[in-house]
């Protein structure tokens, strides 16, 4: 069956001399991997397939799909817009190769989520259109995508409340520190409602340190993690650090 669509890359990697596997995440298949040849000999719709797949390009593709396989081919492909910007900027690389990474380790299922691709799609044009700093583009992303995921915490937080703590696992503000440890305590916790204002259109408003940046960062990663249950450790939030730093 031939199938077209819009597609976000995820990862692509080496799968043996001839061919590579393509993670792509398509906006009416969900989670979909694609069996890319390394040789334009071998390329059923030419060898420059191969040259659009970078992490987070947007694509329309024509791709054959045959049931009960794990593996399918892209006939055709060609890029939706250019990622120059993300490509030449460090901060905005560095941002894009983190939620390629997070991307990658969340959407896990092949099952069509059109209103999750359309916010992703969304906000890579964002990211490569954005004239502010982008030091806050990947915290706007993690808390933004709770709602289309369907994991949107419970913020409301009165006046009597102001010593409470927040519990990532139920997501609400509770009395007591939760026993699992991973409870955001109250001085932080207090903010949280206010932080849950913060757009893409804002975010340059939001003045973070490093340390506070990581903080809410590991805080967001940490609510992902309880969620989603088998979510492993991120390598590039190191990076992203490491780049603040300078």
């Amino acid at each position: 069956m031939l199938i077209n669509t819009k597609a976000i890359v995820l990862r692509h990697a080496a799968y043996n001399d001839s061919y590579s596997v393509a993670q792509l995440f398509v906006r009416e298949c969900g989670r979909v991997s694609y069996l890319i040849a390394r040789s334009p000999k071998r390329a059923k719709g030419g060898g420059g397939v191969r040259l659009l797949m970078s992490p987070l390009y947007e694509l329309e593709i024509t791709a054959e799909h045959k049931p009960h396989r794990d593996l399918h081919f892209i006939r055709e492909a060609k890029l939706c817009a250019g990622r120059a910007r993300i490509q030449s900027d460090p901060v905005k690389n560095s941002v894009a190769l983190f939620l390629a990474e997070f991307l990658y380790l969340t959407l896990r299922l092949p099952e069509a989520d059109t209103e999750v691709y359309d916010f992703i799609a969304d906000s890579i044009n964002r990211l490569e259109s954005a004239d502010c700093s982008a030091a806050n583009f990947h915290l706007v992303f993690l808390y933004r995508l709770l709602s289309p995921m369907g994991l949107i915490p419970d913020m409301q937080l009165d006046g009597r409340q102001r010593s409470e703590w927040f519990d990532p696992a139920d997501g609400r503000f509770v009395s007591h520190p939760p026993t699992h440890g991973k409870g955001i305590p109250p001085q932080e916790a207090a903010y949280m409602p206010l932080f849950s204002r913060i757009t893409y259109d804002n975010m340059w408003a939001f003045r973070l340190s490093r340390q506070e940046r990581r903080r809410v960062l590991d805080y967001l990663v940490d609510y992902y993690r309880f969620h989603l249950p088998g979510f492993p450790q991120l390598k590039t939030p190191d990076i992203l650090s490491a780049l603040f730093d300078k």
